[in-house]
């Protein structure tokens, strides 16, 4: 999990640095697809059972891979919501636009997330 917690930190650290750069509204950002894919040199390291595994690939209903992709995103919100100009509305935003999970993650598109209207921008989040 530290190794995880550290390569986001990263991450978020880029897309700080690149948020900043550009010229983004603070309007609020829907979440149109948010998914976690572990790679086989990791999940060793993070101490994951392949069934975790399968059901982060999968977004199955299982508690530790729950509980994973919402610490995570969690972070996400965070980092993102206090370090950038970017607002990420709440991940139901896009209920009844998109399709979500069974974990409750919206899995859809940037494109139907944009036919939607339901916000002025919207984001992918793909943390593999």
């Amino acid at each position: 999990m530290i190794r995880l917690h550290s390569a986001l930190l990263t991450l978020l650290l880029f897309v700080t640095t690149i948020a900043a750069a550009q010229n983004i509204n603070s309007e609020p950002t829907a979440i149109s697809a948010y998914r976690i894919n572990v790679e086989d040199d990791m999940y060793l390291a993070m101490d994951l059972d392949p069934n975790t595994i399968v059901a982060l690939l999968f977004q199955q209903d299982k508690p530790e891979a729950k509980k994973l992709m919402q610490n995570t995103l969690d972070l996400i919100y965070e980092k993102i919501n206090t370090e950038t100009a970017i607002q990420l509305a709440p991940i139901e935003t896009l209920k009844e636009h998109t399709k979500y999970s069974k974990m409750g993650y919206p899995i859809g598109t940037l494109k139907k997330a944009g036919k939607s209207g339901v916000a002025k921008q919207y984001v992918s989040i793909d943390i593999t």
